[in-house]
């Protein structure tokens, strides 16, 4: 049903010009995916507009594919961090995905929106990327610039649920350190340790449950 509805908002995108593109940008993004750095430099240099979606920014391209040169020239040439595209991974969260703090670093001094969630579903923030991936640098950097652990995505699920689902003990104790509301209850009523369980994440629901972590049936029956 998901891959349905994303379809029908595809067609709707292209009927409406949502993807209109001059040729400069369809030869930026063709030679993006042949990693043609040569060809996008020249693109960049002749002013090629970067600020569109395909599938995915250019600079977010050059963020998942690891080159810092090109990020750092599409930076210089007006790539907007900020770029709100259809996708479930904006620049920052692109950024925490790959574990490298100096790209994180990089996009957040360009600007980024710490707290921006990415607009496709789940809605994550860099911080849920981060928790989720186990990047523990990346995570204390974005607790130390001011990262939201209260944000949810679209089940209100937050940061340490993530930790919590991908198994993420050490991430998990940091979060919870830094004020994470251990039984925070999502719309769907689950809770971190609801996660873990899930998920079969034994390590991560063993320190949640040593920490006094309860699932969301738990807090019901005790609060009716």
């Amino acid at each position: 049903m998901r891959k349905l509805i994303w379809f029908i908002m595809g067609l709707f995108m292209l009927q409406s010009g949502a993807f209109a593109i001059d040729d400069n940008q369809k030869m930026l993004i063709k030679a993006m995916r042949k990693n043609d750095v040569s060809t996008v430099t020249s693109l960049i240099e002749k002013g090629t507009d970067l600020n569109f979606e395909m599938g995915l920014t250019p600079l977010v391209m050059a963020i998942r594919a690891g080159n810092l040169t090109l990020v750092d020239t599409m930076l210089a040439a007006g790539a907007e961090v900020n770029f709100t595209e259809s996708q479930p991974a904006n620049a920052l969260v692109s950024a925490a995905a790959t574990g490298n703090e100096i790209m994180l670093k990089r996009i957040l001094d360009a600007g980024a929106d710490i707290n921006a969630r990415a607009h496709g579903v789940p809605y994550r923030t860099a911080l849920m990327q981060a928790s989720e991936s186990g990047h523990m640098a990346l995570v204390a950097l974005l607790v130390k610039r001011g990262a939201d652990l209260t944000i949810g995505d679209y089940n209100d699920d937050q940061a340490l649920a993530f930790a919590a689902y991908y198994n993420q003990p050490a991430i998990i104790s940091f979060l919870v350190e830094q004020g994470a509301d251990i039984n925070h209850i999502s719309t769907l009523g689950l809770t971190p340790l609801d996660h873990a369980v899930r998920s079969e994440s034994k390590a991560a629901e063993q320190l949640l449950r040593q920490l006094g972590a309860q699932e969301g049936s738990e807090l019901k029956a005790n609060a009716g």
